[in-house]
């Protein structure tokens, strides 16, 4: 499913973002939480976390959707099942280490992110192949603090949802949804609401970035 998803085809040309390893490891995190290895999957998390921090949005949300369904009872879902005390452990132990690295990749991108501009910038215009505007765009893209991408980009949040043109991959988006829900009124509409909130998790990455039609296809 995943192969054959829109998601390959709006992101075959972003290679280089390496999100695709990251959605990857998410697969193999989803299956580790299938065969309960809770804390091996959240060092995997913490792996993806180093390779992109997008993982913080992409891969926790829809991993803890799954920690839920795999302990979900025979019966119909409700939200009681969501503060299960054995779920609510193995919620803590999964999210614990992904949450404290992430702190720390921020704290240390808001001090010292500047810091590395330098030795990025001479070591990708070194390279022979990168022009120099480019490597300046990908060094400054890769040390600027979050928060400025919080101020700058956050303004035009609800532009990039609704009035973007981009917002035309929401149609296939809202039909896959309603193909789901119809298998979902068997099992509970709570749990749907968890699932439509795993999928569109991503999206709050809006917020903090600037690619938009990248932030797009992540749903699929």
């Amino acid at each position: 499913v995943f192969f054959l998803s829109q998601y390959m085809v709006l992101s075959a040309h972003i290679i280089g973002y390496f999100d695709h390893i990251v959605f990857l490891l998410t697969i193999l995190i989803i299956y580790l939480i299938r065969k309960n290895l809770i804390f091996l999957s959240s060092i995997l998390v913490c792996i993806s976390l180093l390779i992109h921090e997008i993982s913080f949005f992409l891969t926790i949300p829809i991993s803890l959707f799954a920690l839920i369904v795999a302990e979900m009872s025979d019966e119909k879902f409700s939200f009681k099942e969501a503060f299960n005390i054995k779920l609510v452990k193995k919620s803590v132990l999964f999210l614990t280490l992904p949450v404290v690295l992430m702190f720390f990749l921020s704290y240390y991108q808001e001090l010292y992110g500047k810091e590395n501009y330098l030795n990025l910038f001479n070591y990708l215009n070194g390279s022979g192949f990168i022009k120099k505007d480019i490597a300046d765009l990908v060094a400054t893209s890769y040390t600027e603090k979050f928060t400025h991408y919080l101020e700058t980009e956050s303004k035009s949040f609800i532009i990039k949802m609704i009035y973007h043109k981009s917002f035309a991959f929401s149609i296939p988006i809202l039909f896959l949804l309603f193909i789901v829900y119809r298998e979902y009124q068997r099992i509970g509409l709570p749990l749907f609401f968890l699932f439509m909130i795993a999928v569109f998790s991503p999206l709050l990455l809006h917020f903090v970035a600037w690619d938009t039609y990248r932030i797009w296809a992540f749903p699929y």
